[in-house]
């Protein structure tokens, strides 16, 4: 599995102050100027540790600030939370430049009714009640991909070596894993090679859960960034992995019933809001789903564009945000420039490849405007310049061998 660089992230753990000396990632120091595992005493607990974090603080180096717990919360007392509180919140007076970020304990198996429940409700309580910023450990450590719960079901069997996996009933981080090998959070799962008090399915979680969290800090609004899913249709079923889990989730997952046997399924954000909708064609009638709810309606858009036996093509041939409609026989097309969905004085007619190659679209010189292309899955003829035909701006590639299917993507 490949990362996108965008998520770099850099750590230097040391008894001297100081971030990690490089650019592009998200850096982080590990440690205190008592040591580099930071226990109470050294951090937020005793004058030495709270005049260490003092100092650090005052080099401006850092926007952020958290203690991590360890096992303390399960034997804490109602008293030692209240010190915790208020010393952290002494730090953010101190240093209004920089946000301090309180946390739970982890999971020990006692349950809704043990100490260390009520002691982290403790925390979330003064956290509401004061607009602070919470990394709920135990709340994240407590669930599987699915949202099952294991917190009331005794999981981090363990004392001190807890396991927040571990549980009355197993391990549900195996079980889940087990049950789910080829999804996205096995994947990443799989690629942890330490995780204190857990496993690797659990470590994964909360490094999401930790990523978005400072997403949100440092100015990202919420608002979920589009990026492919996976989806199967047949005939009128279709089913979308919509939690991009890579496993169908029932209730949470879509499945619609849109379009009738034999017909051709289509893809596009028709109106522009950043997100894919279906739709189904029969290369002259076309059925979209304009307001995206899978079930076909008033809202909804029937365009009569092509003739039977076309292929249908899709892209965003104007450059205005939204996909337009298309067809062609592989050489000769027809797009509705214009997005009225009918053809018109607006649209386009082109004359580009030949019968019997097969067509593609893509966004061949990254201007964000969908071009044309034909191959017979070695040969590829692309229309560069957006022109419609093919000239000295347009590209010709030697790739693959014919009989292969073509696949067109932004790989990098």
């Amino acid at each position: 599995m490949a990362y996108d660089s965008k998520f770099n992230i850099t750590t230097r753990k040391a008894s001297t102050e100081g971030l990690p000396d490089v650019t592009g990632a998200f850096r982080i120091y590990d440690g205190t100027l008592l040591g580099t595992y930071a226990t109470p005493d050294l951090y937020w607990d005793g004058m030495e540790g709270i005049a260490s974090t003092n100092t650090i603080a005052n080099t401006g180096h850092y926007n952020f600030s958290m203690f991590a717990f360890c096992d303390q919360v399960s034997y804490y007392t109602e008293g030692n939370i209240s010190t915790y509180l208020n010393n952290i919140d002494t730090f953010e007076k101190d240093h209004p430049g920089m946000r301090f970020i309180y946390m739970t304990g982890h999971a020990d198996s006692t349950g809704n009714s043990g100490n260390l429940a009520a002691r982290n409700e403790q925390i979330r309580a003064y956290v509401r009640s004061n607009n602070k910023i919470l990394y709920d450990f135990e709340d994240i450590g407590s669930y599987d991909p699915s949202g099952n719960s294991y917190f009331n079901q005794g999981n981090g069997i363990g004392g001190v070596n807890a396991d927040e996996c571990q549980y009355s009933g197993g391990n549900w981080c195996n079980s889940w894993m087990s049950s789910y090998p080829s999804s996205v959070y096995a994947a990443v799962a799989n690629k942890v090679t330490s995780c204190d008090h857990s496993e690797g399915l659990n470590c994964a979680q909360k490094g999401g859960a930790f990523w978005w969290m400072m997403a949100r800090l440092t100015g990202w609004d919420g608002t979920p960034v589009p990026v492919s899913k996976i989806g199967v249709i047949n005939g009128p079923s279709w089913n979308l992995d919509w939690n991009d889990n890579g496993i169908w989730d029932a209730g949470t997952d879509k499945a619609y019933n849109f379009g009738s046997t034999g017909w051709i399924p289509v893809l596009g954000d028709w109106n522009a809001t950043g997100f894919t909708y279906i739709g189904v064609t029969n290369g002259q009638q076309w059925y979209l789903d304009w307001n995206g709810n899978g079930a076909f309606d008033g809202a909804d858009k029937i365009y009569s564009f092509g003739a039977p036996g076309w292929m249908n093509v899709n892209g965003d041939w104007n450059n205005d945000g939204k996909t337009e409609i298309g067809v062609t026989n592989g050489q000769q097309w027809y797009l509705d420039n214009d997005g009225s969905g009918t053809w018109n004085a607006g649209d386009k007619a082109y004359t580009f490849g030949a019968p019997g190659w097969t067509p593609i679209t893509g966004d061949w010189n990254g201007d964000t405007t969908t071009k044309i292309g034909v191959t017979n899955g070695q040969q590829w003829y692309l229309d560069n310049d957006g022109s419609g035909t093919w000239n000295a701006g347009d590209k010709a590639y030697t790739f693959g061998a014919p009989g292969w299917i073509p696949v067109v993507g932004k790989w990098s």
